[in-house]
């Protein structure tokens, strides 16, 4: 959905065609593990967390393909 809401705020927006590419693929990126690292000097370990970092990055590879194929038909 992000690269989808990217696309849309991009058009709306009237950003220039080198820097709409970039904004729309970084959003296709997925999530990152700081979350998980910032809470295990504290002791905090949630599996919802983990499981939705290792979801994103399954996911990604579907995500970013799509949008590298989008990206280059616009």
């Amino acid at each position: 959905m992000q690269p989808l809401i990217a696309l849309a705020l991009v058009s709306l927006l009237d950003v220039p065609k080198a820097l709409a590419g970039q904004v729309i693929l970084l959003a296709a990126i997925p999530c990152g593990s700081f979350g998980i690292l910032f809470g295990l000097p504290y002791g905090v370990s949630d599996a919802s967390a983990g499981t939705t970092l290792v979801a994103s990055s399954l996911l990604s590879a579907v995500t970013l393909s799509a949008t590298i194929v989008l990206l280059g038909h616009l």
